[in-house]
């Protein structure tokens, strides 16, 4: 489900791939996240989700010049 400020744990996970969705909750931690109002559900932000993305992308493009 989408938020108007973010997304739930399936939307990221379709985002940025089941494979990094680990690793994104390990970027996450500390940071702050959203708390749906009706379901309670964990809603991150679109702007993390992207950061973490641009970071994937970045780090693939690197490790093709190598």
């Amino acid at each position: 489900m989408n938020h108007k400020y973010g997304y739930d744990k399936e939307t990221v996970k379709q985002k940025l791939g089941n494979e990094n969705y680990n690793p994104f909750l390990k970027w996450m931690h500390g940071k702050t996240v959203g708390i749906h109002p009706e379901t309670n559900e964990t809603i991150f932000y679109d702007w993390d989700v992207a950061r973490f993305k641009e970071g994937l992308e970045k780090k693939v493009l690197e490790n093709d010049k190598i």
